[in-house]
């Protein structure tokens, strides 16, 4: 198998190196591949995975399946490491700045939050 990404779901530009996976094994049609794409692929813009087969050994061009499969975010397979700085409008002095790296927000006084502007379903249950 042979796996490429792509910029869009037809024609567009392949995005990196093919990676290729010289013997999967195949069940009723299904298969578990795992594939090592440079993160650098992936900056946020549209991906589309195409997969291409052939038989074992073989040298013949792989076989293209269709229709490319949107990559799509999961919760545990993407994560910013960092949140930067984030300016929020609402509830904030004008020009506020909220500062953090996920790990904690500085510069907010609770003086800043009115009544009513967080739910406890935006809470964790353990805070």
């Amino acid at each position: 198998m042979q796996f490429s990404l792509a910029d869009a779901a037809t024609n567009g530009n392949y995005i990196g190196s093919p990676f290729t996976n010289p013997s999967v094994p195949v069940s009723n049609g299904l298969f578990t591949a795992t594939l090592t794409f440079d993160s650098s692929v992936f900056d946020g813009s549209a991906r589309w995975l195409e997969i291409g087969v052939r038989t074992n050994g073989s040298v013949e061009p792989y076989a293209i399946l269709t229709p490319r499969q949107a990559v799509t975010a999961a919760p545990y397979a993407t994560f910013a490491a960092t949140s930067g700085t984030a300016v929020l409008a609402s509830n904030l002095s004008a020009g506020a700045v909220l500062i953090g790296n996920g790990l904690g927000i500085t510069n907010l006084s609770g003086a800043n939050i009115t009544a009513a502007s967080i739910t406890s379903n935006q809470l964790d249950a353990a805070t």
